[in-house]
């Protein structure tokens, strides 16, 4: 309420200060009229736009305006974070982007700047838009280094506006579509067949539109917060969208409420509810010391600056190190000597090993997030031997600015002007030459069993590698004497036993000899007889076999295990470890199949959870860290919804690119805290994430709980009563990971389906 009017928002229930209505002739996209008759572009401030204004027919798209920054965290706008990072030219006309990031740059700009034009013209829009981001100067050499810095940041905010007019233009364009169209559903196919077919001069293809259907652009729901919009309701116009149009895309939307309104019927069905009205009119007449003793809780402009100058809190990235040196501690304690001389013989590499950047989100929190290979060696200019933290065990790098003073920068002066046509002119800007950027999922270290090394221990190892994983995932138990067995001799066959163990052939190709040591030769000859249905094995030499010495039915962990059911409509059936006293994680282990309940109590008697789980992320074996549901808290919401398969036509013809952009999606996808769900799934995703999600979100247990019932599992442990949750790989998550597309035939066909 203010001066007695009551502003309503029927889907919003923040506190906003109202806004002053714009003036006549007013423009919010233009900065203030300097004495000396010019606009400086670098005034502009676009954080007021995250205030909500009055609706306007030239403004008032930038209710779609999103406050948080998250929007360009998505793989479609990765160059507007890394330029910021880098170095820049110092030629002689000054400092400048290096040309590659110039022109990703330019390429964004060109995109949002075509696509929006695209949908403007065809749809007869309006949404007033007078610079684009080139025109603060990101194309131009600078003559001192702070300038670019500030032109670079100023540039890259305006991207926010940008996209915040390419978000309202998809919106009405949905709508222009689905009143026009017989089928409303198809609405979003339409306007984006226009995008590509009009906009390929701008390099707007199908796997542009993938990467921007993986943006919380086109996204319209409440976890992407937007400014809003303050509406007249007896205002009436043509263009102005409905309160129920704005409610539908997930835009916050005020409008006053009095008697003027109310004696409307028409709009009755915007009356706030009794009991509000009754709230509202309680407060206002409250004595004056009540009324001062009530909490202020106003979104304005001052309190969000205060809020982004927040403490940096860094609890996510201690608890990241804590468990780390945990882990640290188990890898070292089971460490062979020849690791361990290998490892502190190793000279920290500067590309090859994997390098972590620690950043600041929006909360003030510190992620994690993978440096890819090009960019490595440029990070050794970037930040100070105090800021980079090499890790030998884990043989990976950690970075961040809180760790230590900056290397001495260049001249951070930022009293620089820039003025409307003091950059290129239109005609002057070089066509940006299109390019996909390479993926950030990159394979750093590739899990196999390698005999590489001294050729001399070469037997030795092979040997030991063969007994090793024959116990561990066949119950494979020497008999002694060993028996003779028959020497394996084809090479087919030899190469499949190599491939059933994980053994590189061409790590033993060139040792033929190999495969005629006694001890390996009676191994095989027990894998050939296993493979057999019609062979019999020893009782001494199949742990699975009661006569046998060292049957696993007898193991002291055998016995912790427990089948737990999991409440889907076709229940998993999960086998829990429940160490009782001996349990040291909050979390319960359960894995997905008995032959790996089989292969963890082959495992050392000495090793706990951790450890196992360790193993079992080596090796890609499925599992779940369950944990009590009255524990957890919710999971975070992640913004990055899971796209439907994107669609190709007939006769498409896939080529590398789309390969890069699948990558992408990849990325985007495990960069989420429920990344750690890929992680444990085992098969392919656990392949694309081993080497990406980092392990200690798994040592950590689950997230927490979730309303979407498809991203979580939730088990009942019937003999303990306990209701048991943990992080569960969606169908839709698997698709995107294994790749999957839709691909027209070219051929009409009708689908039907039940709900």
């Amino acid at each position: 309420m203010k001066d007695g009017d009551i502003f309503y928002s029927p889907n919003c229930a923040c506190e906003v200060d109202v806004p002053q209505p714009l003036p006549f002739g007013g423009n919010p996209l233009y900065p203030e009229l300097q004495r000396n008759g010019r606009h400086n572009l670098w005034d502009l401030d676009v954080s007021m736009y995250k205030q909500p204004a009055w609706w306007t027919i030239q403004f008032g798209w930038l209710a779609f305006f999103q406050t948080s920054d998250a929007q360009l965290k998505f793989r479609l706008f990765s160059a507007l974070d890394s330029a910021l990072t880098h170095h820049c030219l110092a030629g002689e006309s000054g400092y400048e982007l290096p040309p590659r990031d110039m022109n990703r740059w330019h390429c964004i700009d060109t995109q949002l700047s075509r696509a929006s034009r695209l949908l403007l013209d065809h749809y007869g829009l309006y949404a007033m838009l007078p610079f684009e981001p080139w025109q603060f100067g990101y194309l131009r050499s600078h003559p001192r280094h702070g300038s670019l810095m500030v032109c670079l940041e100023k540039a890259r905010r305006w991207f926010h506006v940008c996209t915040a007019r390419l978000s309202y233009l998809v919106a009405a364009a949905e709508t222009r579509e689905a009143q026009s169209n017989r089928y409303p559903s198809d609405a979003r196919l339409h306007w984006i067949d226009l995008l590509l077919s009009s906009g390929i001069d701008a390099g707007i293809d199908k796997r542009w539109v993938d990467l921007l259907m993986d943006t919380t652009i086109v996204l319209y729901t409440p976890e992407v917060e937007r400014a809003g919009i303050f509406l007249h309701l007896t205002d009436e116009h043509s263009l102005r969208p409905t309160v129920a149009w704005y409610a539908l895309y997930g835009v916050p939307v005020w409008y006053s409420w009095g008697s003027k309104e109310a004696a409307l019927h028409r709009l009755k069905v915007y009356a706030p509810l009794p009991h509000q009205l009754q709230n509202a009119t309680t407060f206002f007449t409250r004595s004056p010391a009540e009324v001062a003793s009530v909490p202020c809780h106003t979104k304005s402009a001052e309190s969000t600056e205060a809020a982004s100058r927040k403490t940096p809190c860094t609890k996510k990235m201690d608890k990241f190190f804590e468990t780390r040196v945990l882990r640290n501690a188990r890898k070292v304690a089971s460490e062979t000597p020849e690791d361990r001389k290998a490892r502190l013989n190793r000279v920290p590499p500067r590309v090859s090993a994997p390098m972590y950047l620690w950043e600041e989100n929006d909360d003030g929190e510190y992620d994690r997030v993978l440096v890819p290979r090009r960019e490595r060696d440029e990070m050794f200019d970037e930040y100070s031997k105090e800021q980079m933290r090499y890790d030998s065990i884990q043989n990976e790098w950690n970075i961040c600015s809180l760790w230590g003073q900056p290397l001495p920068d260049f001249d951070d002066t930022t009293g620089a002007d820039f003025y409307p046509g003091d950059d290129r002119e239109s005609h002057d800007i070089p066509h940006p030459s299109f390019e996909v950027t390479a993926h950030a999922l990159e394979d750093e270290n590739p899990i196999v069993h390698s005999l590489s090394g001294d050729d001399s221990t070469i037997p030795e190892r092979f040997e030991t590698a063969v007994l090793r994983d024959l116990f561990l995932y066949f119950g494979y138990t020497p008999l002694i004497p060993l028996p003779s067995a028959t020497v394996p001799m084809k090479e087919s066959l030899r190469k499949n036993l190599c491939r059933s163990l994980g053994i590189l052939w061409n790590d033993v190709v060139d040792y033929p000899f190999l495969f005629e040591r006694p001890a390996v030769a009676a191994a095989f000859d027990f894998l050939i007889h296993l493979a057999d249905k019609e062979s019999v094995l020893s009782d001494d030499e199949w742990d699975l076999c009661r006569a046998n010495h060292s049957l696993i039915l007898l193991s002291p962990r055998f016995k912790c295990f427990r089948r737990v059911f999991s409440t889907d409509a076709h229940p998993e059936t999960l086998y829990m470890l429940d160490l009782k006293e001996q349990r040291l994680a909050p979390w319960y282990l359960a894995l997905k199949h008995a032959r790996d309940v089989a292969v963890v109590c082959r495992l050392p008697p000495e090793k706990d959870e951790y450890d196992i789980v360790e193993f079992l992320l080596q090796n890609g074996i499925p599992f779940h860290t369950l944990a009590v549901s009255n524990t957890l808290a919710r999971s975070p919401i992640s913004l990055n919804r899971t796209p439907n398969p994107p669609l190709r036509p007939a006769k498409y013809v896939f080529d590398g690119r789309d390969y890069l952009i699948y990558r992408e999606q990849c990325s985007q996808l495990l960069k989420h805290p429920r990344g750690r769900a890929a992680l444990m799934h085992g098969r392919h995703p656990w392949r694309l994430s081993v080497s990406v999600v980092p392990w200690e979100l798994v040592y950590n247990g689950p997230t927490g709980w979730s309303s979407d019932p498809r991203e979580m599992i939730v088990v009942t442990d019937h003999s303990s009563g306990m209701e048991l949750i943990d992080d569960r790989l969606t169908e839709a998550e698997d698709r995107v990971l294994c790749g999957t597309y839709h691909c027209s035939t070219g051929e009409l066909f009708y689908c039907f389906e039940s709900h």
